[in-house]
C-alpha cells in the first residue's frame, strides 16, 4: 500500500483498503454458498427436502465453511500455500471439468438429437480444451516449483509441457467421443 501511495498519491490507500474489504467480503459470501451447493449436487437430490436452501444440512457446510475462513484470519494463518494449493487444483480440475462438457455435448444419447453440438462447435470447444490444457499445466508447473522451492519455469517450458499435456488429453477425449457416437462410425447418422 505504501509503494501504490507514493506513486497514486495519498488517496490510493483508502482505495486500496476498500477493494480488499470488497474483495474479502465477496468471498466470505460466494465460497460458503458454492461449497454448500458443491455438496448438495454430490450428496443430495435437487428434490431432497433435507438439502433445501433453508435445511440444517445445507446451511452448516455453509457456516462451516465460513468459520474455517473466520478461524484462519484470526490464528493468523499464512494464506499463501492455500493459494498455491488452489492454483495447482484449478490447473487439474478446469481442464477436466472442460473435457467432460466437451464429451458430453458431444453425445447425442446424452443431450440428444437437438443439442448435440454440431463439427465447428466441437472445434472451438477442443481448441478451448486445448487452452485449458496449457494454463493448467502451466498453473501446476509453477505451484510445484514454488513448493519445491526451485525457480519458476520459463514460459518456453511451461508452453512445451501443457502443449504435450494438451495433445494428449485432446487425444484421449477423441477417442472417448468416437466411442460414444457408434451411429457416426457406421455411417447411419448425421
Amino acid at each position: 500500500a505504501d509503494a501504490l501511495a507514493t506513486r497514486l498519491g495519498g488517496w490510493a490507500r483508502p482505495f486500496f483498503a476498500f477493494g480488499l474489504f470488497a474483495a474479502g467480503l465477496s468471498s466470505a459470501v460466494t465460497a460458503p454458498l458454492a461449497a454448500a451447493l458443491s455438496v448438495r449436487g454430490i450428496r443430495g437430490d435437487g428434490d431432497d427436502a433435507r438439502w433445501g436452501d433453508r435445511s440444517a444440512r445445507f446451511r452448516a457446510v455453509w457456516a462451516a465453511v465460513l468459520l474455517f475462513g473466520l478461524l484462519g484470519g484470526l490464528t493468523g494463518v499464512e494464506p499463501i500455500p492455500a493459494i498455491i494449493l488452489a492454483q495447482a487444483l484449478n490447473g487439474v480440475l478446469l481442464p477436466l471439468v472442460a473435457v467432460v462438457l466437451w464429451i458430453a455435448v458431444s453425445d447425442r444419447t446424452l443431450v440428444g438429437v437437438a443439442y448435440e453440438a454440431g463439427r465447428g462447435l466441437r472445434t472451438v470447444l477442443g481448441i478451448a480444451v486445448m487452452l485449458t490444457c496449457v494454463l493448467g499445466a502451466a498453473g501446476v508447473l509453477r505451484a510445484g516449483a514454488r513448493v519445491l522451492g526451485l525457480p519458476a519455469p520459463g514460459e518456453a517450458t511451461l508452453l512445451a509441457v501443457g502443449a504435450v499435456v494438451a495433445v494428449a488429453v485432446v487425444v484421449t477425449a477423441l477417442g472417448a467421443m468416437r466411442r460414444t457416437r457408434p451411429s457416426a462410425r457406421r455411417g447411419s447418422g448425421p
